[in-house]
């Protein structure tokens, strides 16, 4: 077939065409930011995972969870940010890495994309990030883990350079010294659980429907825990909310779950529509029908907030409980003929892909 023409015709047997874009789902997430404001992390632990719910926090990461942010060669494309040093046209250096920073302190797989700070911290070419052994106790990550220079520090855990600044980048005869930085993964997000809900009475009840809307949402692992105001965010692709409603105390069960999708959202209506069932464990509601997923109870019922069968007193699969039932420090959970499965514990989580 015809190829290219030059000064002769050119006949070809394949020919290939491709088109570079901008992927749809491809964001920036910041994964690590630190102003000096909010103190110092406490520890290298600290420094993975602090106010995960909330990235305006002066002290705030996600890098416990970097693994799952490579992107689809595989590699980790990064941007590392100053938002003080505004001498500078780009206050950032952007690159991409194979090795996990928080895995590995060898820095492999680098190529630089836009590199403000050409220089690492023992005067070399910058290189990415690992990370610092435990022998350093400076910090999680810098550019030359391997040296007790720390300059780039990610998760600092001491002062340097005055009372209240951290090392920034290495720019040859000038100390930045700096108080806030910014780390940031551009990457295209996957589906993931979230939970968005959870009980344990030990912490005994909530105090009314407001209060199961939104409670200690920056802490999943407290024992009353919500975040449902925020649940019509969390539809997935085709517009629907993808379910999952545990029992960890179920243990006699395989799987302590019933997962489902359903269009309605359950913080809004009673009527509950969409249902498709995945995997139900628990295939009754509580008025001995069906499961058909959740719905918002109405005032006139004063126990919770949702439930399995909101127009009827019954309120099996209960969330936001109000009332204890079936014990002084139980509440309802699934409907099992036969069988008064009340709870302790209560968990619902969403899948879907964060924005």
């Amino acid at each position: 077939i015809p190829g290219p023409v030059g000064n002769i015709y050119n006949h070809v047997k394949k020919t290939e065409l491709y088109v570079e874009y901008t992927h749809p789902r491809l964001i920036w997430k910041k994964v690590f930011s630190h102003d000096t404001a909010g103190g110092l992390f406490t520890n290298t632990e600290d420094a993975k995972k602090k106010n995960i719910y909330d990235e305006d926090a002066d002290l705030f990461s996600v890098l416990y969870n970097l693994q799952s942010m490579r992107n689809d060669d595989g590699v980790f494309h990064f941007k590392l940010c100053y938002p003080e040093l505004t001498q500078y046209t780009i206050p950032c250096n952007e690159w991409i890495q194979s090795s996990n920073p928080l895995l590995e302190s060898a820095i492999t797989g680098y190529a630089g994309i836009s590199v403000t700070w050409t220089q690492n911290g023992i005067g070399g070419p910058f290189q990415g990030l690992g990370l610092s052994p435990p022998s350093f106790s400076y910090n999680l990550i810098d550019d030359a883990p391997n040296h007790p220079n720390w300059f780039n520090s990610i998760g600092t855990l001491t002062y340097w350079g005055g009372s209240d600044t951290i090392p920034g980048p290495n720019e040859p005869g000038v100390t930045l010294a700096v108080k806030k930085k910014e780390l940031y993964v551009k990457y295209i997000p996957r589906p993931i659980w979230k939970k968005v809900f959870s009980h344990d009475t030990a912490g005994g009840l909530f105090t009314n429907t407001e209060d199961a809307k939104k409670k200690n949402i920056y802490d999943d692992d407290a024992d009353l825990f919500s975040v449902l105001y925020n649940l019509q965010s969390m539809r997935n692709d085709d517009g629907v909310f993808h379910f999952k409603l545990c029992y960890p105390e179920l243990t006699q069960y395989t799987i302590p779950c019933n997962e489902w999708i359903q269009s309605s959202n359950p913080l809004l209506e009673s009527a509950i529509t969409g249902y498709a069932g995945i995997s139900v464990t628990w295939t009754q509601n509580g008025i001995g029908g069906p499961f058909q997923g959740l719905g918002l109870s109405p005032p006139s019922f004063s126990y919770n907030l949702i439930d399995d069968a909101p127009n009827h007193p019954n309120w099996f699969n209960s969330i936001g409980s109000l009332t204890y039932w079936g014990g002084s420090d139980t509440i309802p959970g699934p409907n099992e003929p036969g069988v008064t499965l009340a709870v302790k514990k209560t968990e619902l989580y969403v899948r879907y892909i964060p924005r």
